[in-house]
């Protein structure tokens, strides 16, 4: 018992737990409060609700200490109860053997005493209502108005009415209205004098069901008082059977309504010389299963275990007149469960027959508890020797030591015959005795006292900071305090640690922060920040120094103040939209420094807003711009000088095209005349001369064309004739045109037209200028008996024509195409010295095709 109430009693919860499969089983009031769950949904299943309290990291170092070390020392987590509520606990584990098996004993320390507190006190109001509602009888709890104020589920369900509809309902309306008189009567003589009083049936009491029925009733009456309220406790028994068995009795024999009448336990009577039952009552029916019927059809042996038949026999011979008590018999049910009984008896004669009269009482749930209760007491006590954490108990009388365990005798260096019957003062044990006084007041005050921070001094005489929790408790009638000491010592040391760190850190950052201020006064970048009015919040040392001004000049006055007047103009407008968007990138913003000159800038700004949404202040960079504005001032000039060179060049090409052209027209006009030799005949070496001053002649006015027309495209002065045209027409017309060269050096033309191609809208003379340059150029670069080919495609969904020039000519290296194009270039000078041509051919159909 003594480690029962130790159990139980004590404020730090404990979990006993089966280290082979897991299974709870057991665990403290304190731990059902700790954890939100109640020992029925713990005991008896397998470990969870310990293990979904806890973070997964502090399961697995919990369970790599246990494995390791056998046992978790002082480990501080937190434990979150099922109702999601997290407490800050010291968690205290051990293996141990317990009945020839390992266990796994666990204690959390919950130092948020009232939190357990009320928790407790919820769970003993759920306990106390479990009890009630567990009570076969109905229980009305009233006020002296007769004002129902609890009920229980059994009262529910005999009335017929809600819980709801039964509370504030008066108990007049559970009676039937011709017993409302006498009631009233019989309520207010029982509060003028409220001793306990049963009113039974026969005293013709009925209750009125909801359904308008009636039942007879055995109503048993308790006072109480609660708080400053007087209730009365009415305990409600329907006797509608032990009323019909009355009825019954009273028909019977006079003997045999005395052997019934009003026992509540299993009554019978058997013929001791056939061991038939004569008779048997209503319990002892609804107790073993059988109908009357059946018990009298039976032998008493029939209901005996068979181990108990032979000693049955043997009592018969010895068989008393006096009442005989005896215990240790076992009786089957008949629904083959065995149960533990005590018997009382004596012989009578009944209806003629010497019979014995028999009174059974099931003493199963009794010798159950108290088997469990001497298990119990095993268990716990070795629970509390075994404890991690140091537990003594002393009386309240004299404060003298009665139990320690092992734990405590550790830590305070004594032996158990040391300590048991000496107090702690005698023991030296208060290293600060002065905190003594507190925890006794606390104590005898409050009940209990939790987390007292203390020093404890040992036998050794090294100081230890403990932790230190007490409860009072009832042990065998005597006031106890129980005392849980919790080594702390290394946690302290741990703190102090954390509060050296701590300090290291804030200088750190001290430091950091110095750092970074620094860095943003000394950015190459300057930096300002504004207010919703633009007004500026803070600056830089860098952009103050750009600027030219003081500080105390730029703080709190409107960013306007020093801008130009052109920025002043446009800041109210992208200043806004900067607002409202949050982000602004590479404006340009032009500063008035201080000695009045300009500072062009190029800003960019991050918007910072509150939770709600409302724009606080910028974060803004500024970049001096000065020497990006001086060379954007130089490309302007260089511009406008070549634009001035391009057209002097025009101009000269002008001229120089009217120049060249007019004497050019003459030489090949009389060139011609020569060789149609209308002024006479020509020898075959004066023909060869004249042809070589037309082909020269003809080569340069091509030349000039092409240069004048690539100076119209690049001048943007060409103008395009688009008409209606047929493609087939200009691409045979554009390969008739380099047909005789081809067939000087035998190669092969090819024309590849697209069946879709029809009429286009496009300037026929340039498309044909374009197609007979890229001919002319495969004609030059193929050599003899070579292919060339012109192919024309349709995209009908682009809306495009494609035209591609093929040839077997050289061919092209890939680093050579960015040059292809160029005017006056060929991809290779050596070329020039076989293939004649100025390089502006390509160049020009390239200018063609990009208009």
């Amino acid at each position: 018992m003594l480690f029962f109430h130790l159990f139980n009693a004590s404020p730090i919860a404990m979990i006993l737990i089966r280290s082979s499969d897991g299974v709870y089983v057991d665990v403290n009031p304190a731990a059902e409060l700790l954890l939100g769950s109640s020992r029925a949904e713990m005991v008896g299943h397998v470990r969870g609700e310990f293990e979904r309290a806890i973070s997964a990291q502090d399961r697995d170092r919990i369970s790599a200490l246990l494995s390791a070390e056998g046992r978790v020392p002082a480990y501080p987590l937190r434990v979150t109860n099922r109702d999601g509520s997290v407490r800050d606990c010291l968690l205290y584990s051990e293996i141990i053997e317990l009945e020839g098996q390992s266990h796994i004993l666990s204690y959390l320390v919950d130092l948020t005493q009232q939190q357990r507190t009320t928790q407790a006190l919820a769970q003993a109001e759920y306990k106390y209502r479990t009890l009630l509602d567990a009570t076969p009888d109905a229980m009305i709890i009233v006020n002296l108005a007769g004002q129902i104020m609890v009920v229980n589920a059994q009262a529910e369900r005999f009335f017929g009415y809600t819980q709801a509809e039964l509370l504030g309902m008066s108990i007049e309306q559970l009676i039937p209205a011709r017993f409302h008189q006498n009631h009233q009567t019989l309520r207010d003589t029982y509060f003028v004098d409220p001793p306990h009083q049963v009113l039974h049936a026969t005293s013709n009491i009925y209750a009125l069901r909801k359904d308008g029925s009636e039942c007879p009733v055995e109503i048993s009456l308790s006072y109480y008082t609660i708080g400053a309220e007087q209730v009365v406790i009415s305990t409600v028994r329907d006797v509608s059977e032990r009323k019909r068995a009355e009825v019954q009795l009273r028909e019977s024999e006079a003997n045999y309504r005395y052997l019934f009448e009003h026992n509540p336990h299993p009554m019978w009577a058997y013929d001791l010389e056939t061991l038939q039952f004569l008779a048997v009552n209503d319990v002892a029916v609804a107790k073993y299963g059988y109908t009357r019927d059946e018990f009298l059809s039976m032998m008493i042996i029939d209901i005996r275990s068979p181990e108990d038949v032979s000693r049955l026999y043997a009592d018969l011979a010895h068989i008393r007149q006096a009442i005989d008590h005896s215990t240790g018999w076992r009786h089957r049910c008949k629904d083959g469960s065995i149960i533990d009984v005590e018997i009382s008896s004596h012989i009578l004669t009944l209806s003629g027959r010497k019979a014995a009269l028999v009174v059974a009482q099931d003493v199963t749930a009794r010798i159950q508890a108290e088997r469990a209760l001497r298990e119990s007491e095993a268990r716990f006590a070795t629970i509390f020797e075994r404890s991690p954490v140091a537990l003594a108990l002393t009386r309240r009388s004299d404060y003298q030591l009665i139990e320690v365990n092992a734990a405590f005798l550790t830590l305070a260096g004594y032996t158990r015959q040391q300590a048991i019957g000496r107090t702690t003062v005698e023991l030296g044990l208060w290293g600060r005795p002065q905190d003594r006084a507190q925890v006794l007041a606390t104590l005898h005050a409050n009940g209990q006292v939790s987390g007292y921070e203390t020093l404890l001094h040992p036998l050794s005489g090294a100081d230890r900071a403990v932790l230190l929790s007490g409860e009072m408790v009832e042990i065998a009638g005597e006031l106890c305090q129980l005392i849980q000491i919790l080594d702390i010592t290394d946690r302290t040391r741990a703190e102090q640690a954390l509060r050296e760190l701590n300090q290291t850190l804030e200088q750190r950052v001290e430091q950091r922060t110095a750092e970074v201020h620094d860095l943003y006064e000394r950015a190459p970048t300057g930096y300002y920040s504004l207010d919703a009015d633009a007004t500026i919040l803070r600056i830089n040392q860098t952009a103050l120094d750009w600027l030219g001004y003081p500080r105390e000049a730029m703080l709190g006055r409107p960013i306007t103040d020093f801008l130009t007047p052109e920025a002043q103009a446009f800041f109210p407008q992208s200043f806004a939209a900067f607002k409202a968007y949050g982000l602004a990138r590479n404006i340009d913003v032009q500063f008035i420094r201080s000695d009045g000159s300009i500072l062009p800038t190029l800003v960019n700004a991050t918007a910072i807003y509150d939770d709600a949404g409302c724009y606080v202040m910028s974060r803004t960079t500024i970049f001096d711009n000065s020497d990006l504005k001086r060379a954007e001032n130089a490309l302007r000039q260089v511009n406008a000088e070549l634009a001035r060179a391009a057209r002097a060049k025009d101009e000269f090409l002008a001229n120089m095209s009217h120049e060249l052209r007019t004497p050019l027209n003459a030489i090949l006009a009389f060139s011609e005349v020569l060789l149609e030799q209308i002024y006479g005949p020509l020898t075959a070496r004066q023909q060869e001369s004249i042809r070589a001053i037309d082909t020269s002649g003809r080569h340069l006015l091509e030349l000039i064309n092409d240069i004048l027309d690539l100076s119209k495209v690049e001048a943007g002065r060409l103008d395009l004739e688009i008409t209606t045209v047929s493609i087939s027409e200009v691409c045979y017309a554009s390969m008739q045109f380099v047909k005789e060269q081809a067939l000087r050096k035998s190669l092969h033309l090819n024309i590849r037209l697209n069946d879709q191609l029809a009429d286009m809208q496009v300037d026929a003379k340039r498309l044909k200028q374009m197609l007979v340059n890229l001919l002319s150029n495969a004609v030059k670069f193929t050599p003899a008996s070579g292919t060339i080919s012109l192919d024309v495609t349709v995209d009908s969904a682009e809306g495009i024509v494609h035209f591609a020039v093929r040839d077997s000519g050289i061919g092209i290296a890939p680093e050579d195409m960015s040059r292809l194009f160029l005017p006056f270039s060929q991809l290779d000078s050596a070329l020039s010295r076989h293939h004649e041509g100025t390089g502006l051919g390509l160049a020009l159909v390239r200018r063609l095709a990009d208009l």
